[in-house]
């Protein structure tokens, strides 16, 4: 959580090449994806995304970091409960690391978990 302390402010995220990626609006958590970046090995302190929520004034709070992984065997940092997910077939899979305030599982497969 420290090492990604400074994308607290998304102005920092927007300036180190995080781009919105996709989320419907009014998305409880929206995901911002650097996609320069080369899928690695799970780094906790080079996340390839963020996960923001933004309030009704549109103040982004930082929720969650994020890994995009291809491929096989895949890093599993907490285990078994590290759990990689895909949205489509043929997407990277990712891990979501959770880090709000009162997280249950930083490690859950979704949002709804981790709280």
């Amino acid at each position: 959580m420290a090492s990604n302390a400074k994308y607290n402010d998304i102005n920092v995220a927007k300036a180190n090449n995080f781009r919105p990626g996709g989320d419907p609006p009014g998305q409880y958590a929206q995901h911002y994806v650097n996609w320069n970046k080369t899928p690695g090995v799970a780094d906790p302190t080079n996340p390839e995304g963020l996960v923001y929520h933004f309030d009704a004034a549109g103040n982004a709070t930082l929720i969650g970091i994020y890994f995009f992984e291809k491929g096989g065997p895949l890093n599993q940092p907490a285990g078994p409960l590290t759990i990689w997910h895909s949205h489509t077939p043929s997407a990277a899979r990712m891990l979501h690391i959770w880090t709000f305030p009162g997280t249950r599982d930083p490690f859950a497969l979704m949002l709804s978990g981790a709280r």
